[in-house]
């Protein structure tokens, strides 16, 4: 996912007007968090994963995890908690 930094990943406005900003840090972090809540629960390559999610940054947190998932098998998984740690 690149650099976990403060840099901005997401920018996002909202139809009421909000706007939220997710840093590459934060999104990392969150996108750990939800890898490895699914790994918790079982779910592994092969499986299938639905959702139907509003249009918020919480939904590409949760589809980057689900993809991570995959990447996880061939070794490259860049959302484990200690993934800066081997790069």
């Amino acid at each position: 996912m690149g650099a976990a930094d403060e840099r901005p990943a997401l920018v996002f406005r909202a139809e009421s007007g909000e706007r939220r900003e997710l840093s590459r840090a934060e999104l990392h972090r969150e996108v750990a968090r939800l890898a490895a809540g699914l790994r918790a629960a079982g779910v592994g390559v092969g499986d299938r994963v639905a959702g139907y999610l509003p249009n918020v940054p919480e939904t590409v947190c949760a589809m980057l995890a689900t993809a991570s998932l995959a990447d996880a098998e061939k070794g490259t998984d860049l959302f484990l908690p200690d993934a800066q740690e081997k790069s």
